[in-house]
């Protein structure tokens, strides 16, 4: 049955609202597909479960991917307390490719943190970046 409904959903807009008018529940899922006239070009950072995407400043993330160096290798820092942490993980190996991404702070050339950094032990930054919420730190070592 919601097969059908998908199917009459893409074919026609006129059939989208009126399916939509009889199961609301289902607008943050439907309202989300390809093809949905509101899709933008941002990804969509929605969980089962909630009833609206994340939050996250991905044209941050995006000026940071113009900043890092193909060659780089990087570190989100991100507590695991702070809202939407795995998105924001995720955002950063999307838009920062093809720069790779380092299982260490010590090991990286360069921190995304969000909130105030903390260095990895004997790093200072060499140039500083904010963007928005998140700071993108060129490391310095020794």
């Amino acid at each position: 049955m919601l097969t059908i409904a998908l199917v009459l959903f893409v074919s026609s807009k006129s059939v989208s609202s009126r399916f939509l008018s009889l199961v609301p529940e289902y607008a943050p899922i439907v309202t989300r597909l390809p093809g949905y006239g509101g899709d933008g070009p941002n990804p969509i950072y929605f969980h089962i479960g909630n009833t609206s995407p994340a939050t996250i400043d991905t044209d941050a993330i995006r000026r940071a991917g113009r900043l890092l160096p193909d060659e780089a290798s990087y570190y989100v820092q991100i507590p695991e307390s702070a809202p939407n942490a795995d998105d924001v993980r995720l955002a950063a190996m999307l838009f920062l490719q093809p720069s790779l991404r380092s299982r260490r702070a010590s090991a990286a050339d360069w921190l995304l943190t969000y909130g105030s950094p903390s260095l990895p032990r004997g790093a200072s930054a060499e140039a500083t970046y904010r963007l928005g919420d998140l700071v993108l730190m060129k490391l310095r070592r020794g």
